[in-house]
Order: structure tokens, then sequence, then C-alpha cells
């Protein structure tokens, strides 16, 4: 893995982002639906929020600082893209269940990889995100 903050990890990053969305087959928010909740953006786009676990949680086309990247796909599904460490990846991968996890927006230390997460198996911290040290926000997998 590049080391934190370099070019190399944010070109890293960037291209790990772009093949995710490739993935999901979500295009960036369209201006006209800006501030509607992640449930009611149109299927197929994605955008940003830092309001995590909120009923009406509001989506924007512009990344704000320490936010959180949401994808609504073409199904109705939605992920939560985030980034946790080495062993919190293994974990989501090897299909852990009830794990509590810390996420974080960006790459941030040790919490270099990025995930994408299920919305509805998620249970954000009621604490909600930190808003210091890379906003990490706990959740835990259903």
């Amino acid at each position: 893995m590049p080391e934190p903050g370099t070019t190399a990890q944010t070109a890293r990053v960037t291209q790990e982002l772009e093949d995710l969305r490739r993935q999901h087959h979500v295009d960036l928010l369209e201006e006209a639906s800006e501030g509607l909740s992640l449930e009611q953006i149109p299927r197929g786009t994605y955008g940003f929020t830092t309001s995590l676990g909120q009923p009406a949680t509001p989506v924007f086309r512009k990344q704000g600082y320490q936010s959180f990247e949401v994808h609504h796909l073409p199904d109705g599904a939605t992920h939560l893209a985030g980034f946790v460490s080495a062993a919190g990846a293994a974990q989501i991968a090897a299909g852990a269940r009830n794990l509590e996890i810390t996420l974080y927006p960006a790459p941030w230390g040790e919490a270099d990889r990025l995930v994408s997460l299920p919305y509805d198996e998620i249970v954000p911290s009621r604490k909600g995100p930190a808003r210091i040290d890379g906003n990490p926000v706990g959740v835990r997998l259903l």
C-alpha cells in the first residue's frame, strides 16, 4: 500500500472509487436531485453525505469535507463506501456479521482499505461521525 497522504495513495483511492462506481453502475447525482434523501435520489446515482443513519439522509453532488460517498444502485439497493483497517476489511470480506468497525470517509491512518457496505445491513453509532480525526463513525454490521 502507498504511504497515507501521498500522491500514489490518492491515485489508488481515486481509481478504486471509480472502479466501485462502475461495478455499481452509478453516475454522479444530477443537480436537480441534490438534497434529496438517499432513498429519493434516482437509481443508478451516487453522491455524498455527512448524515449517516438519519431517516432523511440528504445527498449532494459535491464531496464536502469528510463526507461519505453513498450509492443508490440500479436495483434500488443502497451502499455506503468508506475506509477501514486491513483487519476490518478482511473480516468484512469473510462475511463476518454483528461486527463493530470504525469507518472513515477517506483513508485515515491504518484505515486505508475501501469497502462498500449495504446501507440496510449497517447500524451507525448513535453518536454519529466524530467530526474530528478523519471523521470516523462506528458501525455495526447486521
